[in-house]
């Protein structure tokens, strides 16, 4: 796995800045008065992604693209049985104070518990029996983990889950705005696409601005679907743009988990929500638990990488899912506009007082 996470810094160190990437922070500029669509926060996130919108511009940027498919490719085609039946546990997204797991033969779970812990031996699909075995806080605290936040905000680790949860939905929010917006310019799109509908284009805060780049984004055209030959009106891809890896080459592609595709014909790809999910928890529970800090955040990587191995996206979407929740946590820990201001934010959260409580009890 330290190869293959090697292999994706090296290609990407090359083709694309992924300091740009990562510290192109919003400069706050006047703006027409307008009826904000996004929180300011979103608006600060969509500005942090926006060398994603450059990228067919070059010839750097199109080579960047092509080894973005083909890398993803090769992550599917190489993949071990193991990873296989990692990819497939690690579709669950725990990012709720409570996640009950019935659908794939599981009880219920607090958050953060496949990261931390792991998840048993699941509903066999294909032949392949999903399970991970052991999580980021290893073998012997992983399992105490998982039992103390089964039962969510009541249980014994009730301020981290209360931590997690309430820290995904902020990071989550922003993530949302992000798809839509890369994939159309919209702040929102159903999970369903009723008859003749038209996306609402994003519109930004008073005080603030949203990226664009050479007509995009648009609502006929994305970076992806330019590179990669397809448009949202073709059967089978996305239908407001940004179409998944399996969607633009499934003939490359070997499909060993079917299920794994369900919703990615309205779910746009870039940036991972899994990967958004992984590093929001993984991060604050490294910050928790620096004793295993380092197994965190490979435990976080890993998961990012699933998400690479089952088909459904690109390394350029966990590049931008961990970016992304990387950059909102250090804001809300540090930005006074950020700390406990539903004006920044949309929902207050107070990310330090949170985590004051959480560390304790973890530590504990």
């Amino acid at each position: 796995m330290a190869g293959r996470l090697g292999d994706l810094a090296m290609l990407f160190r090359h083709s694309v800045s992924l300091i740009a990437l990562a510290a192109a922070t919003l400069a706050a500029e006047d703006a027409h008065a307008q009826t904000a669509t996004i929180a300011p926060t979103s608006a600060n996130v969509l500005n942090l992604l926006s060398p994603f919108l450059s990228l067919n511009a070059t010839a750097t940027g199109r080579a960047a693209l092509q080894a973005n498919l083909d890398q993803a490719v090769r992550y599917n085609n190489t993949a071990t049985l193991f990873q296989q039946q990692l990819a497939i546990s690690d579709k669950n997204l725990l990012g709720s104070a409570t996640n009950t797991l019935s659908s794939v033969g599981l009880g219920t779970y607090g958050a953060g518990a496949n990261l931390a812990g792991g998840l048993p031996a699941q509903t066999v699909i294909n032949g392949i029996t999903p399970q991970q075995p052991v999580g980021g806080l290893g073998p012997v605290l992983g399992p105490i983990y998982v039992a103390g936040t089964a039962a969510g905000t009541n249980g014994p680790l009730g301020s981290v889950v209360n931590l997690l949860a309430r820290a995904y939905s902020f990071t989550g929010n922003d993530l949302g705005v992000a798809k839509n917006y890369f994939a159309n310019g919209a702040a929102n799109n159903p999970s369903t696409t009723p008859p003749n509908y038209v996306p609402v284009p994003a519109v930004a805060p008073a005080g603030y601005t949203i990226p664009t780049f050479n007509g995009l984004p648009n609502t006929r055209d994305s970076v992806y679907d330019l590179a990669y030959g397809v448009t949202n009106t073709q059967p089978g891809q996305d239908v407001y743009g940004s179409s998944r890896p399996i969607q633009v080459a499934q003939g490359r592609y070997t499909i060993f988990d079917p299920t794994a595709l369900n919703g990615i014909a309205t779910n746009p790809s870039f940036p991972s929500g899994h990967t958004t999910y992984a590093f929001t928890d993984g991060i604050l529970l490294a910050m928790t638990t620096p004793q295993a800090y380092q197994s965190m955040l490979l435990r976080a990587s890993e998961y990012g990488e699933s998400r690479i191995v089952l088909g459904v996206h690109y390394p350029l979407d966990i590049i931008g899912g961990r970016a992304l929740a990387t950059y909102d946590l250090a804001q809300a820990f540090t930005n006074p506009l950020y700390i406990n201001n539903a004006a920044t934010t949309g929902t207050a959260i107070d990310l330090p007082s949170l985590y004051t409580q959480a560390s304790s009890q973890m530590q504990s």
